[in-house]
């Protein structure tokens, strides 16, 4: 699992240096977007995704949940990453953070 991640991050660095643009297409909120409901790995997947340029969400029931979610993670992760660089923001109590409608 280490050797996954690490290789994801090298391809996304890989990228960056070329400017080449990235699409992030690791079933984003799969589950969210299939049965409403969703798991902390899809949760921190969706932070990976900020990383990228584009992001992939499957087109299922709950498709637009999971978009509403996808940008509310993006723009809170926003002020924490640009790409590979930390911004060391200041944290916001979980509670206030509208996961699900």
């Amino acid at each position: 699992m280490r050797k996954a991640i690490s290789s994801k991050e090298e391809i996304l660095w890989f990228f960056e240096t070329t400017h080449v643009l990235v699409m992030w297409a690791t079933q984003v909120l799969k589950t969210l977007a299939k049965a409403g409901i969703t798991s902390r790995a899809e949760i921190t997947d969706a932070t990976m995704a900020r990383r990228s340029q584009y992001v992939i969400l499957n087109k299922d029931p709950y498709i637009l949940q999971a978009a509403d979610v996808l940008v509310e993670i993006l723009r809170r992760m926003h002020k924490h990453q640009d790409k590979k660089n930390d911004l060391l923001a200041e944290l916001q109590p979980a509670h206030k953070i509208a996961v699900c409608s």
